[in-house]
């Protein structure tokens, strides 16, 4: 009955991380990261700005008002394969007006075959960029707030290796996690079971045990979950080795109990 009780548990709990968490997470992560501590764009913070590199070119502005979308001294900027600027647009400010950029007060400097730049100054420029402010808007907690299916889709979304790795990481620690549980309870009973026999009902030696094995788990978890996300070990046995070891050890004392 205690291992029926678990498995449905631990179904519950797949239910809740695929369809009820990802929705509770993204409201709590808005309310702290964003509402009281305020948000951090992906990119490098330097000397009050913030720099984001994009596909095709180089993003800096001062800090975004992500609920009207207006960004103050915003530039970008274009190079070639010399890492020769080819052009550039500076705005005092740039408006995102799905799916244009509005700069307001600014000038695009370019340069010609001749390599000359020209300067043209505007009062209103209208331009597509690659990019999108939800592109550099990610916060870094975004993958908390995903569900099962959608970290499984964005595995593939990845052009990068190293950047796949890390996604699949993401994924098979999600899913590991919410397995983590039955392990622990296998090698749990067992040693419930030994303590009873041993002490009786005393369980100052059950309860102190139970604790470290459950340390060493999470521990060893949590060290492989990290290695695997830096591409140091197998994404997929890192994930499941603990509950491996553990179940084959839980397993087998309770086998030599019932002997």
């Amino acid at each position: 009955p205690i291992l029926i009780g678990s498995a449905v548990a631990t179904v519950m709990f797949v239910v809740a991380a695929q369809v009820l968490l990802p929705k509770t997470i993204a409201v709590t992560n808005d309310i702290w990261f964003e509402q009281v501590r305020g948000k951090v764009p992906l990119g490098i913070y330097r000397n009050g700005r913030y720099y984001f590199k994009g596909t095709e070119g180089f993003y800096s502005f001062q800090w975004p008002n992500k609920e009207k979308m207006i960004f103050k001294d915003f530039s970008y900027s274009t190079w070639d394969d010399n890492y020769n600027i080819r052009s550039l647009a500076s705005a005092e400010f740039a408006d995102w007006v799905p799916p244009i950029w509005v700069l307001k007060t600014g000038q695009v400097i370019e340069r010609d075959e001749s390599g000359s730049f020209v300067s043209k100054p505007f009062k209103i420029y209208s331009q597509r960029l690659p990019e999108s402010p939800d592109d550099f808007l990610v916060p870094e907690y975004e993958s908390a707030e995903m569900s099962l299916t959608r970290l499984f889709a964005d595995i593939g979304e990845q052009d990068l290796q190293s950047e796949k790795i890390r996604a699949r990481a993401e994924f098979y620690a999600r899913i590991s996690y919410l397995l983590l549980g039955i392990p622990l309870l296998l090698l749990g009973l067992p040693i419930l079971i030994l303590s009873y026999q041993k002490w009786g009902r005393d369980l100052s030696i059950a309860i102190p045990v139970s604790c470290f094995m459950a340390f060493v788990a999470w521990g060893t978890w949590g060290a492989l979950q990290s290695l695997a996300k830096a591409g140091y070990v197998m994404v997929l046995p890192s994930a499941f080795i603990v509950h491996l070891l553990f179940s084959i050890i839980g397993l087998y004392l309770l086998k030599k109990q019932d002997l």
